[in-house]
């Protein structure tokens, strides 16, 4: 062996004697017999106190005992919570304004992912019910749709204008069909 080899092999030697006492054993599911524990991922960062101190119950500004604040709770979803009406059954399905540019000539940068489209379309299957009978609410982040045998309050999956849209009303397939525009910011995904 040479003298360069004999100093590197000397050098890992040493190094490996600082990383693991001679008594510990090469499987990692025995633990040393001298009661220390192996270093593990919960060693990390800043040792926890044992000892914690527990606050107490501090009262909101109204000096009341109440958990919640009146801003803090949905009244919508509060109402739907205690209606007994039936959830009709629905679908989300999207859509996108496509030219001839997009279709022959590929130059838009549009794809066939829901990320490039602008219109969501909302399917709710009412059977049994009449469009004046029916009560739609839009709202940015969820719709409302009522009447007397069904209710629905669906939270959006995208942020939607509630004042740009429509509904129809299918009266042979008794199916209410709401195309609300998906509000997003224009980036290089989302066009």
């Amino acid at each position: 062996m040479s003298q360069r080899t004999q100093m590197d092999y000397d050098i890992i030697k040493n190094l490996n004697s600082l990383l693991k006492p001679e008594n510990e054993s090469d499987s990692d599911d025995e633990l040393p017999s001298s009661g220390q524990s192996r270093i593990g991922p919960g060693h990390l960062g800043p040792s926890r106190k044992k000892n914690v101190d527990v606050k107490p119950f501090k009262e909101n500004e109204n000096n009341s005992k109440d958990i919640w604040d009146d801003r803090e709770v949905d009244e919508m979803r509060y109402e739907e919570y205690n209606d007994h009406r039936k959830v009709p059954e629905y679908d989300i399905k999207y859509s996108q304004s496509v030219s001839p540019e997009d279709i022959y000539l590929q130059m838009g940068c549009k794809t066939p992912l829901s990320s490039s489209c602008e219109n969501m379309i909302v399917t709710v299957n009412m059977m049994g019910e009449s469009r004046d009978r029916i009560d739609l609410n839009i709202q940015p982040a969820q719709i409302d749709v009522r009447s007397p045998m069904y209710r629905l309050c669906l939270p959006l999956p995208h942020e939607v204008d509630e004042n740009t849209g429509s509904a129809k009303w299918d009266e042979e397939k008794s199916t209410l069909v709401i195309t609300l525009r998906i509000v997003r910011e224009l980036d290089f995904i989302n066009f």
